[in-house]
């Protein structure tokens, strides 16, 4: 996850596949580990690759809201929060295609001649 700037006031939390507010639940204490460790989030799964187009990482704890997703892009991070496990896999699988599709196109422009070349692009593009 990067150290992006965020600002802390109301966030958007998914619901039984209805999108509220609900407060920032990260403490302002300075680095995201720590203030991840603080409201006892933890790593839970990360879809796409650190610093590519788009990723989304996603962190658990057991009090609502239950999941915390950091959608990140090359110039800015959206937090948003998931109430429990089945509104986390709704946006999960709803976001997936999005980010899958950032990630080969990621992978493909490494193999035109990005900075890598065709050897890295191909294992980017094929790992798990």
């Amino acid at each position: 996850m990067t150290e992006k700037h965020m600002v802390r006031e109301l966030i958007p939390l998914y619901s039984r596949e209805t999108w509220t507010t609900t407060q920032h639940p990260l403490p302002e204490i300075g680095e995201i580990a720590e203030e991840l460790a603080a409201a006892r989030y933890e790593e839970f799964t990360r879809l796409g690759v650190a610093h590519g187009a788009l990723s989304i990482a996603v962190y658990r704890r057991a009090v609502a809201p239950s999941y915390l997703f950091f959608v990140e892009a090359p110039t800015h991070t959206e937090l948003v929060a998931a109430l429990d496990i089945v509104d986390a896999m709704g946006l999960l699988s709803t976001w997936a295609p999005a980010v899958n599709s950032a990630t080969v196109g990621d992978a493909l422009e490494e193999i035109r001649g990005g900075e890598f070349g065709i050897a890295r692009g191909l294992r980017r593009l094929l790992a798990p």
